[in-house]
Parts: C-alpha cells; sequence; structure tokens
C-alpha cells in the first residue's frame, strides 16, 4: 500500500533509508516503527500512512537495498572479460541464481501479508 504522490517522495525516501539503517546498526528486533521514525526525522504515523504496516516499510526497504545490490553487480558484470576470467564465473552463478532469489522475495512478500 503505497500512498502519496511526488511531494511524498522526499518523506518515503528518508523513511526507507532509516529502515536500512536501523536493520543494519540494531537488527530486526531493533526495527520498531518507533525507532525507524526517530532515525528518520518523522512522525511514526507516517510509516503507516506510506507503508501500512512496518513490515511493508521493511519490505520496501529490502527491495531498495536488492535494487542497489543488483545495479553494482551489473556494473561489475560489464567489467567482467572472458569466461575464463573467475569474476565470469561468479557472475554467471549470480544470475542463474536471480530467479530463485525473486521467488524467495515474492514468497516472502506474501508471508508478510496473509492473515495470521
Amino acid at each position: 500500500m503505497e500512498r502519496g504522490g511526488t511531494r511524498s517522495a522526499p518523506t518515503r525516501r528518508r523513511l526507507v533509508e532509516a529502515a536500512v539503517e536501523t536493520l543494519k546498526e540494531d537488527g530486526f528486533v531493533g526495527a520498531s516503527a518507533r525507532a525507524i521514525a526517530e532515525r528518520a526525522g518523522s512522525n511514526q504515523g507516517l510509516i503507516f500512512y506510506h507503508f501500512g504496516s512496518v513490515t511493508n516499510l521493511l519490505l520496501a526497504a529490502l527491495d531498495e537495498v536488492s535494487a542497489e545490490r543488483l545495479h553494482d553487480y551489473g556494473e561489475a558484470v560489464g567489467r567482467v572479460g572472458s569466461p575464463g576470467d573467475p569474476t565470469f564465473s561468479t557472475a554467471a552463478w549470480y544470475f542463474s541464481s536471480r530467479s530463485a532469489l525473486t521467488a524467495s522475495r515474492a514468497a516472502s512478500r506474501r508471508l508478510a501479508t496473509e492473515p495470521k
């Protein structure tokens, strides 16, 4: 559940960045609405307004980190030489396992949104 238009983008960005930093420093247990909102210099209510739940915010943070890593991997692959290059083998492995990672993320989203 995403709300807000382009004017809300900076707030959403701050919340996602704060969620990533909170997860890095305090782990999943410390990633409460209060901790994330405080780090973002924001109100807890904005988490629920923009994302619907802390879980959805954490999934958005995961998407952000995954997108950054995919971008970095893509750039690294662009610098790879021939199939004999060890980096080439690593890149081939990564892209072959990418579909499994995508399926795993989809399953995580389903679990997070299923009624308990």
